[in-house]
């Protein structure tokens, strides 16, 4: 249980803070250049220079763009035109694409606790059939 509530909590807690806060899903533009991103809202404007990123992930729908471990930007697929979307993918490789590999070879804390639980539990099940096999006989 420890195992999954470290692994999931804070995607939970991410998910929800992003339902609950309104400010989250205003719609923004980004202009994405070799100097870095500029973002903007109808509510702030905010320029990013590539060394402000110490990394960046892609999934199946998204890129998300790291400052911190817990502090990214999330750029949606669905805004690029295919042409656009190679550009940015290859802009992300060209200035962020060293550490973003570095990064997915390690094995964060989470999933070593996850893997921890994991084990016990295995290990703990195995001497329970075990004993359970020895006391029947």
């Amino acid at each position: 249980m420890v195992g999954l509530f470290l692994t999931f909590f804070l995607k939970l807690q991410v998910w929800l803070s992003f339902r609950r806060d309104n400010r989250l899903q205003d719609q923004f533009e980004a202009i994405i250049s070799d100097s870095g991103i500029d973002v903007s809202s109808s509510k702030s404007a905010t320029k990013y220079d590539w060394s402000a990123f110490v990394r960046y992930a892609e999934t199946k729908n998204l890129f998300v763009v790291y400052q911190a471990p817990q502090a990214f930007n999330v750029f949606p697929k669905r805004a690029f035109a295919t042409q656009e979307l190679d550009a940015f993918r290859s802009l992300l490789d060209q200035r962020l694409g060293a550490a973003s590999i570095a990064y997915r070879k390690t094995i964060s804390p989470r999933t070593w606790a996850f893997l921890i639980v994991v084990a016990v539990a295995a290990i703990m099940l195995v001497m329970a059939i075990w004993n359970i096999s020895r006391s029947s006989h």
